[in-house]
């Protein structure tokens, strides 16, 4: 692994444990719509997003908000997603969908 990388990995750690944000990756393409269909009739806001999330583009990214807590949500054509946000909210989450919150990305 080039210094550069290990340098970047290393901000990226000291950034989120700074922040106290977790990350859930990996979330497949039908557990991603209905979470954010979810956190939509909850009351969340989708921002920063380049039109709706459609499972059969290419990428999709945006920001989900609601008070002062935002979730950063990113979708690629593999059919993988990822969110973003703050501990206990991510945290939450994941114990609800069954999935495993980490404390930072463990993919670049």
């Amino acid at each position: 692994m080039s210094l550069f990388k290990r340098w970047r990995q290393a901000r990226t750690r000291a950034r989120y444990q700074r922040l106290d944000l977790r990350i859930i990756e990996g979330i497949p393409t039908a557990m991603f719509s209905q979470i954010l269909d979810d956190y939509t009739a909850q009351g969340w806001e989708v921002s920063e997003a380049r039109g709706e999330f459609a499972p059969h583009g290419k990428f999709w990214q945006g920001k989900i908000r609601k008070g002062y807590s935002t979730l950063e949500c990113e979708w690629h054509a593999l059919g993988l997603g990822r969110i973003t946000g703050p501990a206990r909210i991510i945290q939450g989450l994941a114990v609800q969908r069954q999935m495993t919150a980490v404390r930072y990305p463990q993919h670049d």
